[in-house]
Formats: C-alpha cells, sequence, structure tokens
C-alpha cells in the first residue's frame, strides 16, 4: 500500500510536477483567468491541486479542508499502523464479528463492489501477500518470499467477497484476511476531494498523483489536457483531454519495486500466484472517477495483454491502454481517437474490446 508505510516506491512527482504545468501552458487559456496550483501531502505522496476561477479566500479555504480530510483518511486508511483499518485489521484476526469504523466503510463497501467486477484479479482481502513480500515497510524486506511461503498463504486464499458486512457489523469468514486496499485508497480519497470541492461551490479543478488524474469542470473553457507516460515513467507516451467530470488511472511496474540479486520486483502482484505480473508494463483507464479507474486498470495489467479485453468488458472499461513486456502499445479504438501528440516511435496495435480486432500502426 502507497502511504505511511512509503515501502520501495520509486515515486516520481518531481518528473509530473513540470509536465502539469507545461501542460496547463498547452490549454489555449489565455483569457485573464484565475489559477491556483498547491501541492498537499497525502498517503505518503505529493498531490497537485490546480483550482481555476477561485477567489483567493476561497482557494485558501478549500485547501486547508482537503488538507485536513486527507491527513484524516491517510491515517484511518492505513493498514499497517495505528489507524482505523489498522486496528480493524486485529479484530478481523479473531475470526468475531467486530463493528466497522465509519471511516473505513465507503473504502470498505468501494473494495468489495470493485473487487467483484473484477472477478477476483483484484483482492484487497490478500493485505497478507503485501507483507510477505514486504511491501508494508521501508526498506523493503531484502528478498522475495519463497514458493512455499507464497503456497501456505494462498492455500488460505482470502477473499474480499467472504467479509459479511451487515450494517456496521464486519465478520471475516477466512482466516488470515487482511484488508490492504493499495491504490484504491488514495483514489477514492481524491474522488471525495472533489466531491468536497463541489460542496465549497468549486467547480473547475484538478488532481494528479503518482500519474493519476481527476478532473472536474475545465481550465478557463479548455479541457485539462494530461499525459499518459511510456512504460518506465520517462516521457510522455501521448496526450489527452479529460471530460468535464473524468480520471485517469495508470497502474504500472516501475511505481513501486525494488531489486534483488539483479532482478526487479514490482508490488502489481496476480492475487492467483502471489508473484509478480510479468507480461504487461503499465496499464491506463479512463473512467469518470478516479476509484473505479484505479481498480480497473490493476485488473487490466493482471490478466495481461492476452486478457485485457475481456476483463475490460465485464468491467465497462471501453478506453484504455496497455503497454506489454516488449513495450508495444495496445490501446482500445475509443481512447485512441482521443490521444494527442503521440510519441512518434511508439508501435501501437489498435483493437477494438468488443470484436478483439486488431490494426497495427507503425512508428
Amino acid at each position: 500500500m502507497s502511504f505511511t508505510h512509503p515501502l520501495s516506491v520509486v515515486v516520481r512527482p518531481a518528473l509530473l510536477a513540470p509536465l502539469l504545468l507545461a501542460l496547463l501552458a498547452l490549454g489555449g487559456c489565455r483569457e485573464a483567468t484565475p489559477v491556483n496550483t498547491t501541492r498537499l501531502q497525502a498517503f505518503g505522496e505529493s498531490l497537485d491541486l490546480t483550482l481555476v476561477g477561485v477567489a483567493p479566500e476561497q482557494a485558501r479555504r478549500a485547501r486547508a479542508e482537503l488538507a485536513e480530510d486527507l491527513t484524516f483518511r491517510t491515517r484511518a486508511w492505513n493498514p499497517w499502523t495505528a489507524g482505523a483499518l489498522a486496528d480493524l485489521n486485529r479484530r478481523l484476526a479473531t475470526g468475531a464479528p467486530v463493528t466497522a469504523p465509519p471511516s473505513v466503510l465507503p473504502l470498505l463497501r468501494t473494495g468489495q463492489r470493485l473487487a467483484a467486477q473484477s472477478e477476483g484479479l483484484y483482492n484487497p482481502a490478500l493485505g497478507g501477500l503485501i507483507t510477505l513480500w514486504g511491501f508494508d515497510r521501508v526498506p523493503p524486506r531484502a528478498a522475495p518470499p519463497t514458493q512455499r511461503q507464497l503456497e501456505t498463504l494462498l492455500n488460505s486464499a482470502p477473499r474480499i467477497d467472504q467479509i459479511e458486512l451487515d450494517g456496521i457489523e464486519i465478520r471475516a469468514a477466512a482466516p488470515g484476511t487482511q484488508l490492504d486496499f493499495d491504490r484504491l485508497a488514495p483514489a477514492l480519497a481524491v474522488d471525495l476531494a472533489i466531491a468536497r470541492l463541489h460542496e465549497l461551490g468549486i467547480v473547475n479543478a484538478l488532481i494528479q498523483r503518482d500519474g493519476d488524474w481527476r478532473a472536474s469542470g475545465d481550465r478557463g473553457g479548455q479541457p485539462w489536457r494530461v499525459p499518459i507516460l511510456r512504460a518506465g515513467g520517462s516521457g510522455v507516451l501521448a496526450i489527452v483531454a479529460l471530460r468535464r467530470d473524468e480520471a485517469l488511472g495508470t497502474v504500472a511496474d516501475h511505481q513501486r519495486d525494488f531489486i534483488h540479486q539483479g532482478r526487479i520486483y514490482h508490488d502489481v502482484l496476480d492475487p492467483r500466484s502471489g508473484r509478480p505480473v510479468r507480461a504487461t508494463r503499465a496499464v491506463t483507464v479512463l473512467l469518470p472517477d478516479l476509484a473505479s479507474a484505479t481498480v480497473a486498470a490493476r485488473a487490466l495489467f493482471v490478466a495481461g495483454p492476452e486478457h485485457w479485453l475481456e476483463v475490460a468488458q465485464r468491467m465497462g472499461v471501453t478506453e484504455a491502454l496497455l503497454i506489454d513486456r516488449s513495450g508495444e502499445v495496445h490501446v482500445t479504438q475509443a481512447l485512441w481517437s482521443r490521444l494527442e501528440r503521440i510519441d512518434p516511435g511508439a508501435r501501437i496495435h489498435r483493437v477494438n474490446p468488443i470484436t478483439t480486432e486488431a490494426a497495427t500502426i507503425a512508428p
């Protein structure tokens, strides 16, 4: 998970922040519309918040409220240190029914819903797997777990659908259940931050964190234009203009990793094998909210190049892009039609998620 236990995280906000500023300059907005950009801290990472057309005092109040909310959720949703979710994990281990803290319920319900859509490719009940790999600490464990350790954990196979939630009473049917909502937690927090801005009367806003973007409204009459990064995060693959309420979620193998005996191990783990997914480098998904986009991106990442379109259909995703292990880019026709300034060196396969037909576009 990606917050107060910052993991062996390779986070690159220093790269994305200049990209954000450059993209804002490309927006074609020449009128004197106030633009307020600030950086907040949450979940062990930086979040860049941009507000447009907001008076200074209103912007100050919004920043203060969002900072407070994000600090609260960072603590409450951390599964390993002191906080509501960590306490719930300790009590779930007893197997007895417990009362779920109200602060955790939105995360739990969202996680259950999205995990069901992914048909198990996203399983936040496998927090023990994160611990086994050492991604719950800094520095991470010096070596990957053994096959026997993985088999022992997976044989118990805790699943999020085995969590019984009745009102605010919760019970874990499987022993060893430990909840870790991974990238969903900060993504949902960003969605809730946008909702709070709407309550404060702020419509035009953009939040960016570690390759994810959540847009609301526009930038002075122009759409928010954001980057999709190349594999490895070293540059821009393409630009896409986000609609008035839309999110771009990306899961990539370079975001959190460690090296052992010359081999890189990343934290996108296949819940079926317990090991890092090797066939995929990155997945980007566009959906109306960041929580759904992030979980869908993770599920498509795990599904890999052979099955990602089937999973996209099941999860209602039509706009998605996958970069495979060889660096080739697979993009759905619906997203292809929205891409701008595509890297001329990329080898791209356009695919239709319904028919799985493909057309190759050479550099």
